[in-house]
């Protein structure tokens, strides 16, 4: 599981911004938690020994859940190697990094990631085309929000069941 947080504006988020998020992650699960706090840029990760869910490259960075089918492919494209063994998530970033957000088309497999680049200021978050990896958005005033779940972005604010009801039956605005 993975929340990363984005302010358009530029400033700098604190992880006492995720308080909220990161509460409702550790409800959801018992592993370590893993952070990233890069300027304007930040990531919970609980992480995992069976599929590393946080990368860090120079100034790029990629959270998420990958597993990839044309895995070897992929590594052939880089220009400096990667190890045999290094994770998905790792390859995605190099890949990314080395030869831009263009490169997101060549990615065959089940995966969801926020990939942060310091250098330009620019958040990417990708799914693979059917979703089998979810990938949860949440414009919060002044800060975007991805998860890997939808728990970590729930609010505390009510929402009016009534309007919810009609909106899905279409009857809002009639």
């Amino acid at each position: 599981m993975y929340v990363c947080a984005y302010r358009p504006g530029g400033e700098p988020l604190t992880r006492a911004e995720l308080f909220g998020a990161i509460a409702r992650m550790r409800a959801g699960t018992g592993a370590e938690l893993d952070y990233l706090l890069a300027g304007p840029f930040a990531a919970v990760v609980a992480q995992s020994p069976l599929r590393p869910r946080l990368a860090r490259r120079g100034t790029a960075a990629a959270v998420g859940d990958v597993r990839l089918d044309n895995r070897a492919e992929l590594m052939s494209l880089l220009r400096t190697p990667l190890e045999h063994d290094a994770p998905d998530i790792d390859v995605v970033l190099a890949l990314i990094d080395e030869q831009g957000d263009s490169a997101i088309a060549r990615i065959v497999g089940d995966y969801s990631f926020v990939f942060w680049d310091a250098r330009a200021q620019k958040v990417l978050a990708v799914r693979d085309a059917f979703g089998v990896k979810p990938l949860f958005v949440r414009d919060s005033h002044d800060v975007v929000l991805f998860a890997s779940a939808v728990a970590p972005l729930q609010s505390d604010e009510r929402l009016d069941g009534e309007f919810v009801a009609e909106f899905l039956v279409g009857a809002h605005g009639q």
